[in-house]
């Protein structure tokens, strides 16, 4: 079903982000963010039916509000409904818009068991950032990433010498670098605007997530910084920031790199840490 609207339509609702909401004519707008504070109440000012019904909304805005009997667990709902709706979100290349900020606070909840777990804006932020996407300040939306970002050999050169010193295995996807191992793996998810910095293990049926951007690079100094030098645009900047990461974790990350997990106690008590996402793979 393609639902076309003629005249532009603006909201009353004062989005958290700060971000004006208003459609544009023959695109359709995706909204995403926290439900309590955004979602949820743009939903009732449009009066959005409840649907099951992904297609494109030419000149109107986009939501999941799916049927009340859709939701069983966080996983099957994710499977079934999320993820195949933001699909379609990323195959006809919505404009999308974040009504709330893409914070901690928001990306991540605790869940019954009393663990850390992405929520639903934070699965969502963090599957069209693995699909290519960055987040625009700015304008407070999620853009796709340009052809000129696509460069795998230049990246793949830079992690080179760190993955066989380290017995890495080195997997790219969407200018997302993947640094593997048995028991962990170091995940850069790449923007426009910086490289978050992802330490990953799996144990006892469970994926543990340690997001480590800032608890990383506090430890780089000016030997490090100085990699990136003067970058003229898109396609430098993204290899002078892989640079100034490949050669910190070198120098300042040994031990982590070569399996050492005595960082978990220094990153629990740290003010850029705290504790992990926890996934179980059974009962998600």
């Amino acid at each position: 079903m393609i639902i076309r609207v003629k005249d532009n339509i603006g909201l009353n609702h004062k989005t958290t982000s700060g971000c004006e909401l208003s459609t544009t004519m023959d695109k359709t707008t995706t909204i995403l963010g926290n439900y309590n504070l955004d979602t949820g109440p743009i939903i009732s000012e449009l009066k959005y039916p409840k649907t099951s019904d992904f297609g494109a909304r030419a000149g109107y805005f986009n939501l999941l509000n799916t049927p009340d009997n859709s939701f069983e667990t966080p996983r099957q709902f994710w499977e079934e409904y999320n993820r195949p709706w933001l699909d379609l979100v990323i195959q006809r290349k919505d404009i999308i818009k974040l009504a709330t900020f893409p914070e901690n606070k928001y990306l991540i909840r605790i869940n019954d068991y009393g663990k850390y777990e992405l929520s639903g804006f934070g699965k969502e932020y963090t599957y069209l950032r693995k699909n290519n996407y960055y987040y625009d300040i700015s304008t407070n939306s999620m853009i796709p990433k340009g052809d000129d970002m696509n460069d795998k050999s230049l990246i793949n050169n830079i992690f080179k010498e760190l993955a066989s010193e380290y017995s890495f295995d080195i997997l790219l996807e969407n200018n997302n670098v993947y640094l593997k191992k048995d028991d962990f793996n170091i995940e850069l998810l790449v923007s426009m605007e910086d490289i978050d910095i992802i330490y990953v293990e799996k144990r006892d049926n469970c994926i543990y997530r340690y997001f480590m951007t800032q608890f990383i690079k506090r430890k780089f100094d000016m030997e490090d910084r100085n990699l990136f030098g003067k970058p003229c645009n898109n396609q430098e900047k993204l290899i002078a920031r892989m640079k100034v990461i490949e050669h910190g974790l070198k120098t300042k990350w040994k031990r982590l790199l070569e399996g050492d997990k005595r960082w978990k106690e220094l990153y629990e008590k740290d003010a850029f840490g705290g504790e992990p996402i926890i996934t179980n793979l059974e009962n998600e």
